[in-house]
């Protein structure tokens, strides 16, 4: 299976979103879940390498937190990086709420956003999960 994109994520544009997309075959236990947050109509995506354990969550909401970090550690799952596709006007993200709790990840967001996080990223940066020294088992995000 090749995912090309997620659906769910807007076409960078002046407003500062970013378009994600997977640039690898998953394999090797490798995953996407894909995870609802009724009250606010939001998306979350939990995509994780089955080799290393190493994940990121896509969009997090703050109200989900408990949801997302069971669901992580159900699945022994390490959380790298809480990217946020662009500034939540609908919710409020999640992502400080889970660098509380899980020191080693990292927020990520649009430079042009405007919003607080660890790393800014810009039209045509990657975030990297999994294996560095295997160039064929990395989960690539192209932002």
């Amino acid at each position: 299976m090749f995912i090309r994109s997620l659906n769910h994520f807007v076409k960078k544009s002046s407003n500062a979103c970013l378009s994600i997309e997977i640039r690898r075959a998953l394999s090797n236990g490798s995953f996407v879940r894909q995870l609802f947050e009724q009250e606010t109509s939001t998306y979350t995506y939990i995509v994780a390498d089955g080799k290393t354990k190493d994940a990121l969550i896509i969009d997090p909401v703050i109200t989900t937190v408990a949801r997302d970090m069971q669901l992580l550690k159900q699945l022994g799952l390490r959380l790298r990086y809480a990217i946020n596709t662009h500034i939540h006007a609908d919710h409020i993200t999640g992502s400080g709420r889970l660098k509380a709790l899980l020191p080693d990840c990292q927020s990520v967001i649009s430079k042009t956003s405007g919003g607080k996080a660890d790393i800014y990223i810009e039209d045509g940066d990657e975030i990297e999960i999994g294996d560095k020294d295997d160039k064929n088992q990395r989960l690539i995000l192209e932002c």
